[in-house]
């Protein structure tokens, strides 16, 4: 789990305090009580954009807290009412003028914040860890042994604020590299797999899974204490909270929750994904899949060849109808619940073959409509791709930065797409033109080279083999 930006609660809440106290009777909260909310039949819920915790994917909300907030929700039949707010600041503002009952977005539960906030739910904890190579020398065991190393950190983020009192702490200067166009989690990836990179610091989840899948890393040396983090309430609101603690604070929801996280984990499928060794392009018995009569039926109905079809099929399932994958996507063609809804099909239809190329093929005729402007076919089935992977709200975020950086919008390759990238790091998915928050970007361009490189291989063997029968 990402904390960085939460992490610099620790330093907004000292100034907001002060100016809390100077302010007196005016900084007043304003809250419903839980009466209140059930009266209304809705929880009104503040949130961040965040790899973790709550983001938009394909239309559909997720994360490890906003699914919390859906089971609360749900269990005592509230409609949940879900605001996206683009900073920290504005959002506990939100919440305590009364215009949201919660924050989502775990707080540090600094002495600051706990005078200006109640703490509900699951309180969970973090600290910042070093990870480092294992090795017979160079192992760093204590933070006094930090002086003169180069030591990689999110870019404003908590961990140079840590790092900085270090400094002062050994009294020697740390050579402090932020990472502007890196994510921590591509930096993780990039140690445990190449040369480069001596020292990162990271928050713990995020360090452990790094271990779980590159046994040459260790991440066990502590760079702060552990911090306490929980969903932020209005100070007086002790209704709301004693319900937030009532249904979470069992060894069953813990349990469950933590489970969740663990198996669930955005984090960790990132990891996976580039962790794991690419597997061969090759056909089995002289076909693509057992498949390939669908693909080629449904595939008619598109502008490309029906091997596009098969490779996202490839992408998706690796050719398994039966899949439900981490996101909830379903089914052969990686389908999510709603979207097959929108097109006719329930979640058990979607784990049929025939029903989920059927959507498949509708959704990407649905979606080409919004590239129809573009005449090359390559660019436009980037783009289609782009979004049939994320959802077009991402893709048309890349477009406007692209736009606004004086970048070619209706270019893939050269435009669009590194924009698309740019989109999992704070300072760009915060931008006043991006309106669908975060995007895990090295997915979605991944997932658009994979599939049009795997299509195009397919369609040269299958003309081989095609070849080879006539002869």
């Amino acid at each position: 789990m990402m904390r960085t930006i939460y992490l610099l609660g620790l330093l907004l809440s000292l100034l907001l305090s002060a100016c809390s106290q100077e302010e007196g009777n005016e900084s007043a909260q304003h809250f419903r009580s839980w009466q209140e909310v059930v009266d209304s039949d809705t929880l009104r819920i503040g949130t961040l954009t965040s790899p973790e915790d709550f983001y938009l994917l394909r239309g559909e909300m997720m994360g490890l807290e906003y699914q919390k907030a859906v089971d609360f929700a749900q269990a005592h039949e509230l409609v949940l009412d879900v605001q996206i707010e683009r900073s920290l600041d504005s959002l506990l503002w939100r919440l305590e003028q009364g215009e949201i009952d919660l924050c989502i977005t775990p707080l540090a539960m600094s002495r600051g914040n706990l005078e200006r906030f109640s703490f509900g739910g699951i309180i969970d904890t973090a600290s910042l860890v070093l990870v480092q190579r294992k090795a017979k020398e160079g192992m760093i065991s204590n933070l006094s042994e930090l002086g003169g190393k180069k030591v990689w950190i999110d870019a404003g983020g908590a961990a140079e604020v840590r790092l900085h009192q270090i400094e002062e702490e050994i009294g020697e200067n740390i050579e402090v590299v932020p990472s502007d166009s890196l994510s921590m989690e591509e930096l993780l990836v990039q140690m445990g797999t190449e040369e480069g990179i001596d020292f990162l610091l990271v928050d713990e989840h995020l360090g452990q899974l790094g271990m779980r899948y590159f046994p040459s890393l260790n991440a066990n040396l502590r760079v702060s204490a552990p911090i306490k983090y929980g969903w932020a309430l209005c100070k007086e609101n002790n209704s709301l909270k004693k319900q937030l603690d009532t249904y979470f604070l069992t060894g069953e929801k813990l349990g469950h929750y933590s489970r969740l996280r663990d198996q669930n984990s955005h984090l960790q499928s990132y990891i996976q994904e580039f962790a794991m060794v690419t597997e061969r392009v090759q056909l089995t018995q002289g076909v693509i899949s057992q498949y390939d009569a669908l693909f080629e039926k449904e595939g008619a109905r598109l502008p490309w060849h029906w091997t596009v079809l098969a490779a996202i099929a490839y992408h998706e399932s690796r050719f398994r109808s039966d899949v439900v994958g981490w996101s909830g996507a379903r089914g052969l063609m990686g389908i999510m619940p709603r979207t097959g809804a929108s097109y006719g099909a329930t979640k058990e239809e979607l784990l049929r073959p025939e029903v989920s190329i059927r959507v498949a093929v509708d959704c990407l005729l649905e979606v080409r409509k919004s590239f129809g402007d573009m005449t090359d076919e390559a660019t436009q089935l980037s783009f289609t791709l782009a979004a049939y992977n994320a959802g077009l709200g991402h893709v048309q975020d890349a477009m406007r930065l692209a736009r606004k950086h004086h970048a070619p919008d209706s270019i893939w390759q050269g435009g669009v797409r590194q924009y698309i990238l740019l989109k999992s790091h704070p300072e760009y998915y915060n931008d006043p033109v991006v309106r669908f928050g975060y995007l895990r970007g090295k997915e979605t361009a991944n997932y658009v080279d994979d599939v049009m490189s795997r299509s195009q291989v397919y369609h040269a063997l299958l003309q081989k083999k095609n070849s080879n029968h006539k002869k």
